[in-house]
């Protein structure tokens, strides 16, 4: 099971790790549309837009596509990051059912 971190925590890791940072919020919020209140749009620099819907929409084989198409692979630790902690726990259950086990989710 993928463990939680806080944000500051995550500021941390992306800053000084080599690691995957998945923003599983919709391509808007990604893109900066202010969606919940945001004090600001957009994203982390670096983050990398994978919509939790992609994982419920596609089947497995073409969600490792998908992603391998992203530059995103099991050989380095995946951070998820979204809106809210269902969509969240939600993907990174996904990543594990496809191969992935270094997760940590935001």
């Amino acid at each position: 099971m993928a463990q939680s971190i806080t944000t500051h925590k995550l500021e941390e890791i992306f800053k000084s790790e080599d690691i995957f940072l998945l923003d599983v919020r919709s391509s808007a919020a990604f893109n900066g549309w202010i969606l919940q209140n945001e004090a600001r749009g957009g994203h982390i620099p670096g983050a990398i837009s994978f919509p939790v819907e992609w994982f419920k929409d596609l089947g497995n084989e073409e969600a490792v596509k998908k992603l391998a198409e992203k530059g995103i692979s099991t050989e380095k630790p995946i951070i998820v990051t979204g809106y809210g902690q269902s969509d969240i726990k939600t993907a990174a259950s996904y990543l594990e059912t496809i191969g992935f086990s270094d997760i940590q989710i935001h």
